[in-house]
């Protein structure tokens, strides 16, 4: 029997002007049963839903924005994210010690912004420490019952000022999104001899991704299989890479941007905490264009003083 792996990729944050860009990636394996592609929802349905109603006490994992938004709090994300992540043999005791194991650093820029220098934030946040534990334990017999193990969970935080100074490299966001997230791919994609299987969500409206894939992954060559509006599906021997709309309707995608979001609303949570302390009433932002440009205007009179390079506070794009 054989190992197969199946990999999920994509981002939380690519459309505010405030706060990071957050790339999250997932990676599963799974023993080969015939030639039926593992349905990660079905293995998993005792305890994750994608849809949990009213006493469905399961862990809900879907697309981030599905789960998280700022009326439902945290809780919810940060439950499954920390679940899936002790799973994994992550630690999450506070959120820097959490960034540097998925990242394997703190990301220089950090420093730069005095937000993060020197702050750290205890988690989790919202949800219940020993309800994690609990998580941990049911989801590694279900999985472990099903062959199935979370190898890795990573991400790459795109802070404003290596955004900017991507935009000038590569012109737009598509460009930036769609290297910045084959070059993570390339960073923890396993050397294998068995099957990859790897979703992405599209990346703008981009449709042909072939000379990037070539440029990321210099020693395999790609044919394409399919390229239009819905998919665009590359294939390298045992290696399948698809693009697709909608794509965290596949488990390891949707977890991937789970993580991305969680990763992203946590820093957002220390950039808030930063200029609060500055301006005590001070209503906090989630750094969407317009809400954006109302907390840029309301913290005006103190950026000359606490953040005087414009480009590590704001997105030029």
């Amino acid at each position: 029997m054989s190992t197969d792996y199946v990999i999920g990729i994509d981002e939380a944050g690519y459309g505010p002007k405030l706060g990071p860009l957050v790339i999250g990636v997932t990676v599963w394996s799974v023993k080969k049963k015939g030639d039926v592609p593992f349905d990660f929802w079905r293995a998993l349905e005792a305890v994750v839903s994608n849809s949990p109603g009213r006493g469905d006490d399961r862990l809900h994992v879907a697309d981030s924005k599905e789960v998280y938004s700022s009326g439902k709090g945290l809780e919810v994300l940060e439950r499954s994210v920390l679940g899936f992540s002790a799973l994994a043999g992550y630690r999450s005791e506070s959120l820097m010690e959490f960034i540097k194991q998925l990242s394997h650093s703190i990301p220089p820029a950090f420093e730069d912004q005095p937000w993060y220098r020197n702050r750290d934030l205890p988690l989790p946040l919202a949800c219940d420490k020993g309800r994690i534990s609990e998580d941990r334990f049911t989801l590694k017999q279900v999985m472990e019952s099903h062959q199935l193990k979370l190898e890795r969970i990573a991400v790459e935080i795109i802070c404003p000022a290596r955004f900017n100074q991507l935009i000038d490299q590569y012109g737009n966001k598509s460009e930036l999104l769609t290297r910045c997230s084959l070059n993570l791919l390339k960073q923890i994609c396993p050397e294998t001899d068995g099957s990859k299987r790897i979703w992405a969500d599209k990346h703008g409206g981009r449709n042909r991704y072939l000379n990037y894939l070539h440029e990321a992954f210099p020693e395999q060559l790609f044919f394409t299989e399919r390229e239009s509006q819905q998919q665009s599906r590359y294939r390298s021997g045992n290696t399948c890479i698809s693009f697709g709309v909608n794509s965290e309707r596949h488990f390891p995608v949707a977890l991937a941007s789970m993580v991305a979001k969680y990763v992203r609303e946590t820093c957002m949570e220390l950039f808030n905490h930063y200029w609060r302390e500055h301006l005590a009433d001070l209503k906090p932002t989630k750094g969407y264009p317009q809400d954006a440009k109302r907390f840029r205007a309301d913290i005006d009179h103190l950026l000359a003083r606490l953040c005087p390079d414009e480009r590590v506070l704001w997105r030029t794009r």
